[in-house]
């Protein structure tokens, strides 16, 4: 079996096969598998798309431009973690150097000016690499006013803060789940129930007992309070089991 060419599309190099792609962008050191998971959404996305799937990645690592002086620790060089890449089935990298005119734009420019004008990602998914482009220079940013040491804290402290709203969402929405099955399993008993102390049911039991006689009737009646208590206490586990 062939494998798959892949391309690698540098800074101002033609990006024909790459262009209007779906990709996930980061650094990807070791394409470890929290990268893999990324690359295979991407790589879903772009399917159902019609559409290649590459990673945009920086070379040389942020880091490393805003602050040269500290050692940086890498688990992959580029032609290392080019390979890695390539073995994922995509169809390509794009590569941009970090420099100073990269470093410089905002947000908002890398996205109009390098993803969507350069490479003709979608507004969607700009905005998604727009953000995470925001993560890291916020981190890059906070490296050089607090240390690495105090960045890394920093951004672990934002992203707790983050999980912690979203796992607070998450158990207020089970919670109204569950108070409205009660409620409304409340509002089931209360309907199947209701029935019996009606007058006009009482009184047409009335008759029908003067009528055919209570000996005859009251079996009848036993026999249909057993019936609907048996499927009263069938529908019950699948009740409790829709809360759950």
């Amino acid at each position: 079996m062939t494998r798959k060419r892949f391309l690698v599309v540098r800074d101002d190099a033609p990006d024909a096969a790459l262009h209007g792609a779906v990709v996930a962008m980061g650094n990807f050191d070791g394409v470890h598998r929290g990268h893999q998971a990324v690359i295979a959404a991407a790589q879903q996305r772009a399917k159902a798309l019609g559409k290649p799937a590459a990673v945009l990645t920086f070379e040389p690592h942020p880091r490393s431009f805003f602050v040269p002086d500290e050692p940086l620790f890498r688990l992959t060089d580029e032609a290392a973690k080019l390979r890695l890449l390539a073995s994922t089935g995509l169809d390509g990298a794009i590569v941009l150097t970090f420099n100073a005119a990269l470093a410089g734009l905002t947000a908002d420019e890398f996205v109009t000016r390098i993803l969507v004008g350069r490479f003709g990602i979608s507004v969607a998914l700009a905005l998604l690499t727009g953000f995470a482009f925001l993560c890291v220079a916020g981190y890059t940013w906070l490296s050089l006013q607090l240390g690495a040491v105090f960045a890394g804290l920093a951004m672990a402290g934002i992203f707790l803060l983050i999980a912690l709203i979203a796992a607070t969402a998450a158990a207020v929405s089970r919670r109204s789940a569950r108070q409205r099955a009660i409620l409304e399993r409340a509002a089931r008993a209360q309907a199947s129930s209701s029935w019996l102390l009606d007058p006009k049911m009482l009184n047409v039991a009335m008759q029908a007992g003067r009528s055919f006689g209570w000996e005859r009737i009251i079996p009848v009646v036993l026999l249909g309070f057993l019936a609907a208590q048996w499927l009263r206490e069938s529908r019950r586990p699948t009740a409790e089991s829709d809360e759950s």
